[in-house]
């Protein structure tokens, strides 16, 4: 079953050789869990955090191959550490624990003592942040 995830997943990279190998799997071993997740968190039992996730990133970086085209990878790597370096140490840890780990905004202001409008407010904020920081360096969403 996994293996016929895995084939997709290949068929759908590009056709160059990845490098390195490792990152690669690791892309790869992540995309399955999310869409494991998915499945898991369908509407019908609570939600999709992972989807509410996205669409709030959607205004920065676009989903699909387009990311791919118009920036090197490298570069974009690069970029998002300098981006997270810039934060502070809560806002950094707040926009990781939302849009790596998918925690919901609720989990996300319960953890921190915060109100659920303070962790909106923080995160809004450092979307637009990402997204001058991207424009900066010529990425057009």
């Amino acid at each position: 079953m996994c293996g016929g995830r895995l084939s997709r997943r290949l068929e759908c990279h590009s056709p160059h050789k990845p490098n390195p190998l490792s990152g690669f799997l690791g892309m790869l071993t992540r995309r399955i869990s999310l869409d494991r997740r998915r499945r898991l968190s369908a509407k019908r039992r609570g939600g999709d955090t992972v989807t509410v996730s996205f669409e709030e990133l959607e205004e920065c970086i676009p989903n699909g191959e387009g990311l791919y085209d118009s920036m090197d990878t490298q570069a974009l790597s690069h970029l998002l550490n300098d981006f997270l370096k810039g934060l502070s140490q809560t806002q950094r840890n707040i926009f990781l624990r939302r849009y790596w780990y998918f925690d919901t905004v609720e989990q996300i202001a319960h953890c921190y003592g915060f109100s659920v409008s303070r962790v909106k407010m923080i995160l809004k904020r450092a979307r637009d942040k990402l997204k001058i920081e991207l424009e900066k360096e010529g990425f057009q969403p």
